[in-house]
């Protein structure tokens, strides 16, 4: 158990991670909800609008979840004492890019057709941009600095988008039969 403690980040550390993952997901998540508002508003009943945008906050919590569950691994996998003492900032950058490359894809309108061309694509650049931010965070300590800056400063979406996700929930309990 000694060991486990050693090799995670704190708690507070964590929450502002999570933050910051909370922050990408769902602005994200919402960004296509709002894109599709117009078109639902002429189609759909309030309380159906309703339900996708509870599903819709829903899926942003698992992203949420699952992206939290993959930095926590790669944080027990590497040496305890280079994760843990600047998780904030390794943790920030590597959430920037595992959260951060999808939306950059999707922004350049990248259209992939063979799945294997495009996981070896999405790797080596994945490979590429990690190596090149942790010689930054590493070297420039302006770098570092920002990202520790945009992860305390993101912490308080967890209060904003959990409640609201919570919310969801209970109305999608209670509004199916």
């Amino acid at each position: 158990m000694r060991m486990i403690r050693e090799r995670l980040p704190s708690f507070a550390d964590f929450l502002g991670v999570s933050g910051l993952t909370v922050l990408i997901a769902y602005s994200w998540a919402l960004l296509g909800v709002f894109n599709k508002l117009s078109s639902w508003i002429l189609m759909f009943s309030l309380p159906e609008m309703l339900a996708m945008l509870a599903y819709v906050l829903l899926v942003a919590l698992v992203d949420t979840l699952l992206v939290m569950c993959v930095v926590l691994l790669i944080s027990f996998l590497w040496p305890g004492r280079w994760i843990r003492a600047d998780f904030v900032a390794r943790g920030g950058m590597l959430v920037i890019i595992l959260m951060g490359a999808p939306v950059l894809f999707h922004f350049m309108g990248q259209n992939f057709y063979e799945v294997s061309n495009a996981i070896i694509l999405v790797g080596v650049i994945l490979v590429l941009v990690l190596a090149a931010c942790l010689f930054m965070l590493l070297r420039i300590p302006l770098f570092r600095r920002a990202i520790c800056f945009l992860v305390e400063r993101s912490s308080i979406f967890l209060y904003i988008y959990l409640p609201l996700t919570l919310l969801a929930l209970l109305f999608l309990l209670f509004r199916t039969p």
